[in-house]
């Protein structure tokens, strides 16, 4: 285990310094930025409609809509930080000959993989856990608007960014950099159109577009994840009263998508290591 240990070290100290994590940090502070202030002066201006007999109630589902909405931007951006970390985990190393080095005798192949996975998919959740409770802060601070399972939502997010983390260092040992990266993001904007398709399909009533969205959920849990953790935030009672919104949806996805998406990293991960104990270095 200490290999991997150091390894995983190493990949978390590179990962720091790359330039897509600190776009990645700079994009998160101005979103929340932003996020803070549009909530100060929605809080401030909002007027409840006569029809709500308790200002609070409605202050709290507009309030709850605005997080779910803020969640899907704290998806995406631990998705784009995620991915374009990872992307060039095997593939950069090997164009660049720069594993020869630790490979051939003093660390294993499933080793030096392992550890990348752990080491890259350890930043990417920290990144989607510290975003995500900057928004739950931020809302409780506002709005007065707080949801105790607000941390399962973070934690969600964090396996979030660990599952597209593992998809996309496997996808590293089998494609270079920019096809492994492209790839990836290509699969997480399906899932993602996936899960809308879906949605649509259960207000419509209509069966083939629901499964459309399964099988998508299915080919990368992604979205079902991003759906879980906004599932956690309690707020799809209080969107009823406020009219609903894009952000709760109509259903929302059994914990065999939970099972699935723990099994879906690990069979990422013991793919990557089958392709990387073959590649050609």
């Amino acid at each position: 285990m200490l290999p991997i240990y150091i390894i995983a070290k190493l990949t978390l100290q590179e990962g720091i310094r790359k330039k897509a994590v600190l776009g990645g940090v700079l994009l998160a502070a101005a979103f929340l930025a932003l996020y803070g202030l549009g909530m100060f002066f929605v809080m401030r201006d909002l007027e409840a409609p006569e029809r709500f007999i308790d200002p609070q109630v409605f202050r709290d589902a507009v309030s709850g809509q605005l997080l779910a909405a803020a969640l899907n931007v704290a998806g995406m951006l631990t998705a784009l930080v995620a991915i374009f970390t990872s992307a060039g985990a095997i593939a950069t190393e090997v164009e660049q000959n720069t594993l020869h080095a630790i490979v051939p005798k003093p660390l294993s192949r499933w080793q030096v993989l392992v550890g990348k996975c752990c080491g890259l998919g350890a930043m990417s959740a920290a990144f989607a856990i510290t975003t995500t409770l900057s928004l739950l802060i931020l809302t409780w601070v506002f709005a007065g608007f707080y949801s105790w399972s607000g941390l399962q939502s973070a934690l969600l997010l964090g396996l979030l960014g660990i599952l597209l983390t593992c998809v996309t260092v496997c996808a590293s040992t089998l494609l270079s950099t920019l096809t492994a990266g492209v790839t990836v993001i290509m699969l997480y904007g399906l899932a993602l159109v996936g899960g809308m398709v879906e949605q649509l399909g259960i207000l419509l009533a209509n069966q083939v577009m629901q499964n459309i969205g399964i099988i998508s959920s299915l080919l990368l849990p992604s979205d079902a994840l991003w759906r879980m953790a906004a599932q956690r935030l309690n707020v799809q009672e209080l969107a009823i009263l406020a009219g609903g919104g894009p952000f709760t949806g109509s259903s929302q996805p059994s914990g065999i998508m939970f099972i699935w998406a723990l099994l879906y990293i690990t069979g990422a991960v013991l793919l990557g290591m089958r392709a990387f104990a073959k590649k050609d270095l």
